[in-house]
C-alpha cells in the first residue's frame, strides 16, 4: 500500500507549518471530521504549558522560555520545543542524542480516546520516523524521549521500533512533518506493528489533528 500525503500544503519555505489532515495511509476521514487549515501562530499561552502531567517529572517538556512552536488546526493545537519551519535541533537528529522530542498538544474534542503521533520525511516517499499511539489525552503531552507505558511504536523505515531522528544524506535538505491526532477509538495493534498497517487504523479513528513542518540540513 503506498501512503500519500493528502491536504498537506508545502511552502517554498520547504515546508508547511500546519495541515488539516496527513492522510498518509490514512482510511477515510470521519463524517465528522472538519478538514479546516489555519495560519501557524508562534505565541503560547504559557497557562497551558506548566506542570503537563506528574507521570514524567523531570523530563523535559515545552516550556516559554525555550521558545517553542504552536500550531493550530480548529480548536487543537500541538507545541514542540523549535519553532515552525525552523531547523531541528541537532539533539532530535542522527547527528545528535536521536532522542524523541518533547510533543504537548491542547484543545483535543472532547470525545476523544487516545491520541496517536506520527513523524514523516516529506522528501523521502513513505519514510517514516516515528508512529506512535495510545497516548492518554489528558496527559497533555509526552516528555522528550519517554515512551509512556501502555503505548504502541510501528516500526520506523529504519526497521527499529520507536523514534529514528532526521538523517537527510551529506549535501542535502528535507522537510519534516509533526502530527499529533486525536482519535476516537483505540487501535488494536500491538508494538511493532508496520507504519502503514498503524497509520491506517489511525487515519480511520482520527477526529482532528495539528501538525508542525521543520527542516533538517546537512
Amino acid at each position: 500500500m503506498r501512503r500519500g500525503l493528502v491536504l498537506l500544503a508545502v511552502s517554498a519555505s520547504l515546508v508547511a507549518a500546519s495541515c488539516a489532515r496527513d492522510g498518509r495511509g490514512l482510511g477515510s476521514p470521519n463524517d465528522n471530521n472538519a478538514s479546516i487549515i489555519r495560519e501557524t501562530t508562534t505565541t503560547v499561552d504559557g497557562d497551558n504549558l506548566g506542570s503537563i502531567y506528574d507521570d514524567f517529572a523531570g523530563e523535559t517538556l515545552p516550556s516559554e522560555e525555550e521558545g517553542e512552536g504552536m500550531s493550530e488546526l480548529g480548536g487543537m493545537t500541538m507545541t514542540l520545543p523549535f519553532e515552525p519551519d525552523t531547523a531541528i535541533p541537532v539533539k532530535y537528529t542522527c547527528d545528535g542524542q536521536n532522542v524523541s522530542p518533547a510533543i504537548t498538544w491542547a484543545d483535543l474534542p472532547v470525545d476523544t480516546v487516545e491520541v496517536a503521533i506520527q513523524v514523516i520525511d516529506l522528501d523521502a516517499e513513505n519514510y517514516t520516523h516515528w508512529v506512535i499511539t495510545g497516548l492518554r489525552p489528558e496527559t497533555g503531552g509526552i516528555a522528550e524521549g519517554s515512551v509512556p507505558m501502555g503505548s504502541v511504536q510501528a516500526k520506523n523505515s529504519k526497521g527499529t521500533i520507536g523514534y529514528t531522528g532526521p538523517c537527510p544524506p551529506k549535501g542535502s535538505s528535507r522537510s519534516y512533518l509533526f502530527e499529533v491526532m486525536a482519535l476516537d477509538r483505540r487501535i488494536p495493534l500491538l508494538t511493532g506493528a508496520d507504519p502503514d498497517d498503524l497509520m491506517e487504523a489511525i487515519g480511520e479513528a482520527t477526529i482532528e489533528s495539528a501538525s508542525s513542518g521543520a527542516y533538517m540540513s546537512r
